[in-house]
């Protein structure tokens, strides 16, 4: 079973991932370190940006490509492709050819890696992503604002909503209860456990 951890930024996919890999699941994390466009986007949006968002795109499919193909048959990653959809549509909203390159190289990535068999989706109030962005301190991070989260998050409401119409299971969770009471967590866990069959090898 593979599933993917949608959510925007800072609301707690990478500290799920972490208490799922101590619980038996193989994690694959998304690393934004390996992007080397990620700092020149900002100097010439119009010559990087394009190649930041594919090389995003093809991390995380080559990320989750690895795992499926060493056999794990209990796989999760921090990120999902589905958030990656509604990135692309903030960030390249001006330039429709981008962003259907980019969609056909996600839609080519089913034939590798298959459709994850759920999403688990954090959603987090604008405010504590906020907070959590101040507090971790990522320099490229700093300059969002509340705006910038509602956006973000209500794109990642709309594609996650459009993954449920096409059939595949969606499992909302509340961020904040997750991170702050002893019951969010084994429900998620349990819910998994109950679904999970292995992976074909």
């Amino acid at each position: 079973m593979r599933f993917e951890i949608a959510g925007a930024l800072a609301s707690g996919k990478t500290m799920l991932a972490h208490r799922l890999g101590d619980s038996g699941f193989h994690v694959v994390y998304e690393d934004l370190s390996t992007n080397p466009y990620l700092e020149l986007r900002k100097e010439d949006p119009e010559k990087y940006e394009l190649l930041c968002q594919q090389t995003f795109a093809s991390d995380k499919i080559n990320g989750i490509a690895a795992a499926v193909g060493a056999g794990y048959d209990r796989i999760v990653s921090d990120y999902s492709l589905v958030v990656e959809r509604a990135y692309l549509t903030y960030y390249l909203k001006d330039k429709p050819e981008w962003i259907a390159s980019i969609e056909s190289l996600l839609n080519d990535s089913l034939g590798l890696i298959g459709t994850a068999d759920a999403i688990i989706h954090l959603r987090c109030p604008a405010e504590v992503q906020l907070e959590r962005i101040r507090t971790r301190g990522r320099d490229f991070e700093q300059g969002h604002d509340i705006a910038f989260l509602d956006a973000i998050n209500a794109l990642v409401e709309e594609r996650v909503e459009q993954a449920r119409g096409a059939g595949i299971r969606v499992i909302g969770i509340d961020a904040v209860a997750l991170a702050n009471d002893d019951v969010t967590f084994p429900r998620l866990l349990e819910s998994l456990k109950q679904d999970r069959q292995p992976r074909a090898a």
